[in-house]
């Protein structure tokens, strides 16, 4: 598995009341931690007040201008740019004065969802060496299965339930759902 890329999704297909709670990612290699989280709260469709119908209109006016895409000269960076991935393929890096500690670009929001509606939370995290993505539930790491689908390409990571039925909870019972970026060059233990 690789993160070349520093997007991180997680996605619901069809939330149900029971997955309310506090989702946290936490990034950590061998320079530091750094953590982002959010609250998603999942609305019950029974108790949701009807809202009112609003209509759009097009208002006519002018068109706006397109404008010319700037010039492609810029390098975007310096040559000897390159992963620190671990394959064997790659030389070393002259020096490690480019390694750094995690940090999120993009965090995590607090979410308010109806109950049947995907989804989907995405944050950026940056760091050298590159993090690998372990997706925990209450301390325990998800796997594929019938009930969970994790897909993984060189721009997005995944995490898809989506038929997942749970019970109405309480404030005691809410579900956490941490998950840990690791970086390849350390180990760690879910947080929660």
């Amino acid at each position: 598995m690789t993160h070349t890329d520093g997007v991180v999704t997680m996605e619901i297909i069809d939330t149900k009341v029971g997955d309310s709670g506090e989702y946290k990612c936490v990034a950590i290699n061998p320079l530091g931690k750094a953590e982002t989280s959010s609250v998603v709260i999942v609305e019950d469709r029974r108790h949701q007040s009807e809202l009112p119908q609003v209509e759009v209109t097009k208002s006519a006016g002018k068109k706006p201008e397109p404008k010319p895409l700037p010039s492609a000269s810029k390098s975007l960076g310096p040559p000897d740019a390159r992963s620190r991935q671990s394959t064997r393929e790659l030389m070393p890096l002259q020096s490690d004065a480019l390694m750094h500690p995690p940090k999120f670009t993009k965090e995590l929001k607090d979410v308010i969802a109806s109950d049947g509606e995907p989804l989907q939370l995405n944050c950026h995290v940056s760091g050298d060496p590159l993090p690998q993505i372990v997706w925990t539930k209450n301390g325990k790491k998800l796997t594929s299965s019938d009930v969970i689908d994790i897909k993984y390409n060189s721009l997005i990571r995944r995490l898809a339930m989506p038929d997942l039925y749970l019970m109405s909870m309480t404030s005691d019972d809410v579900n956490f759902l941490p998950f840990l970026v690791q970086t390849i060059c350390g180990s760690g233990s879910p947080l929660t």
